[in-house]
């Protein structure tokens, strides 16, 4: 038996969450997704770089709907060239 301070280690925990488990009839209680699962597996560091990563491209995607819709549509239009040409001048040409 472990002393007060110590925290079991792993096979202890899945030993005790076997001996645990709650089961009323054929029930039993909800598990966590596999995708959960494999995220949980995912070093510490990895998903502080994907958290990042998220925040960035949620970032870029909604600061460039901002700007769509603050346009109001389009007022320009870029050619392959990446030159600005307002419509009106591109509807002369």
């Amino acid at each position: 038996m472990k002393q007060s301070g110590e925290f079991p280690n792993e096979v202890e925990l899945l030993n005790l969450n076997k001996l645990m488990t709650v089961r009323i009839g054929k029930w039993k209680p909800p598990q966590r997704p596999q995708w959960v699962k494999e995220v949980m597996k995912t070093p510490g560091y990895i998903k502080i770089q994907l958290l990042l990563l998220t925040i960035l491209t949620i970032s870029s995607v909604s600061s460039t709907v901002l700007q769509i819709t603050q346009t109001g549509g389009s007022t320009s239009v870029v050619n392959i060239s990446g030159s600005l040409e307002l419509q009106g001048e591109k509807r002369e040409k």
